[in-house]
């Protein structure tokens, strides 16, 4: 008896550790009243997450203290797998995602310094400004390469050449000196790079008004950023360490986005190598996958049913308030149907209707196999006029496990099972290895670790 219980203590205790999972790394030690936890060495205020806080719930996405504290856990663990993942491989953060960043970092700062007043903010902004050469926009075209002499190149080949050339890193559009800074530019290179397609058709169009607004537009962000540097507003919530969750956040994001990458290519070459991802699932998943979920995979087979076509839409609403009513259906096509077959041995009988994938189906043929059993259709508009159709008898049979489309579709979802059981797998991982503490007090309690 008494090994037994001990044996059940045992698998007690392994369960336990199984379920808690990444519940067991993290510690409730810090009692810093203004501290409410240290991820990897790298402090979250009270002050910080309760903006946060607020700001989720001013745009109704704040769920609970738990939630978002066990978010921002995530976002740090997974945003510093990735960094140390692009360091290895020598990779930069693209300028896309640098420029996500910063553009939500300048929403957190007018939160913060309570900007509302834009004005204002604008009109002292430009007393610091040096020089312009946003007039100028002859020259600023002149960067881009011309196909002839009356035409520009606006191709997206010809957009990187203009984008990442030296000259353009060297062309200062705007230059200016905010009080104890040096001297400051913004050049044509960091004009293009935040431009869409529709920026460089504009500019392109020599839209000088478009080109002073963008670069005033970047100076202006450049402004209420050095407002955040100023001593003096450093004292509500740091302002760094507001600029380290949002980079997190966003940074995560393009860890996930680079996994789904590759299930949804957008190159040729990446949808071959999808293709040989595909091609290499072995059958005996896609066997097993396929039985496991068999019920996803059923369809109609054929359907019996009947319709009556009528000349109008005024007739047709008629009919359908009257079969609505609970008239008989077979009564209403003898009455009103124009079609022939409403004086056949079964008034409005339509020919068995098979799905065997046949593309020549008619409209009114195709509508019938997804209706509903037993219940009079709306009138709709068909080539032939207005229809309403009544199914009969549905045979539902499954979709055939050796056809190659499906075959196809069960490797891309084993795929991507296979991606997030890893991904799942790496985040449990970061758990593990990561020294997370926690103020329980300001949390409210323990931190329930989502799986």
């Amino acid at each position: 008896m008494r090994y037994v219980i001990i044996v059940f203590l045992l698998v007690f205790v392994l369960v336990t550790n199984l379920q808690l999972g990444d519940a067991q790394t993290i510690r409730y030690n810090i009692n810093d009243p203004g501290i409410i936890a240290i991820i990897n060495g790298k402090t979250v205020t009270g002050k910080t997450f309760s903006f946060f806080e607020e700001q989720l719930k001013k745009v109704n996405r704040f769920k609970s203290k738990n939630s978002l504290m066990y978010g921002l856990i995530t976002n740090q663990l997974l945003a510093e797998y990735h960094l140390d993942q692009l360091k290895k491989n020598n990779i930069k953060l693209s300028d896309e995602i640098m420029q996500n960043i910063n553009d939500e970092y300048l929403l957190v700062v007018k939160q913060i310094l309570s900007i509302n007043n834009m004005v204002d903010i604008e009109k002292k902004s430009k007393t610091y400004i040096v020089e312009s050469k946003t007039t100028d926009i002859e020259k600023v075209i002149s960067f881009f390469p011309k196909k002839n002499k009356n035409k520009t190149l606006i191709s997206s080949k010809a957009y990187r050449k203009a984008l990442y050339g030296k000259e353009a890193e060297k062309y200062i559009l705007l230059s200016y000196r905010f009080p104890n800074r040096k001297k400051g530019v913004i050049t044509l290179y960091e004009l293009l790079k935040q431009q869409n397609p529709h920026g460089i058709t504009e500019i392109l169009a020599v839209n000088s008004r478009f080109l002073e607004e963008a670069v005033q537009k970047i100076y202006l962000k450049n402004y209420i950023f050095y407002l955040a540097d100023m001593p003096q507003n450093i004292h509500d919530v740091t302002l760094k360490e507001a600029y380290r969750l949002v980079k997190y956040k966003h940074i995560k994001k393009a860890y996930l986005d680079s996994l789904k990458t590759d299930i949804n290519p957008k190159t040729e070459k990446a949808r071959d190598v999808l293709r040989k991802k595909i091609m290499a699932v072995p059958q005996k998943r896609v066997g097993a996958y396929f039985i496991e979920h068999k019920e996803k995979f059923k369809e109609v087979k054929s359907v019996n049913a009947r319709h009556i076509r009528l000349k109008d839409e005024k007739t047709a609403r008629v009919v359908e308030k009257k079969l609505e009513k609970g008239a008989v259906f077979k009564e209403m096509v003898v009455k009103y149907s124009i079609s022939p077959d409403k004086k056949g041995s079964d008034p409005g009988r339509l020919p068995v209707i098979h799905n065997n994938g046949n593309k020549n189906l008619s409209f009114l043929h195709r509508i019938c196999l997804f209706q509903v059993k037993g219940k009079p259709s709306k009138y709709m508009r068909t080539p032939k006029g207005y229809e309403i159709i009544m199914v009969d008898e549905r045979i539902e049979g499954y979709r055939d496990p050796q056809d190659k489309s499906l075959v196809n579709d069960i490797s891309k979802k084993i795929l991507i099972e296979d991606k997030n059981k890893a991904l799942k797998k790496t985040k449990a991982s970061l758990f593990k290895k990561s020294v997370i503490q926690i103020n329980k007090n300001l949390l409210g309690g323990r931190l329930n670790a989502e799986k």
